[in-house]
């Protein structure tokens, strides 16, 4: 958690009372074990995502004037 909230390593191990070796090997593990199950679900996403999209297309019409770009001109 103090490492989530931008605590550095240095105080992490001042208030855990170790070493900041410690406190980095602790993240390095903690760490793979979140994104090992992150990268399964994005492997798993990316493999059910469909080859083809179709969209549609809308398009747009905007008023031009000669009198100039004012809000003003458009009322």
């Amino acid at each position: 958690q103090m490492y989530l909230n931008n605590v550095g390593i240095r105080k992490i191990a001042k208030f855990m009372n170790c070493s900041a070796s410690s406190v980095v090997d602790w993240i390095k593990v903690l760490g793979k074990q979140i994104s090992d199950p992150l990268q399964n679900n994005a492997n798993k996403a990316a493999s059910q995502m469909p080859d083809i999209i179709e969209m549609d297309e809308m398009y747009t019409f905007v008023k031009k004037t000669t009198k100039g770009s004012c809000m003003a001109c458009l009322l």
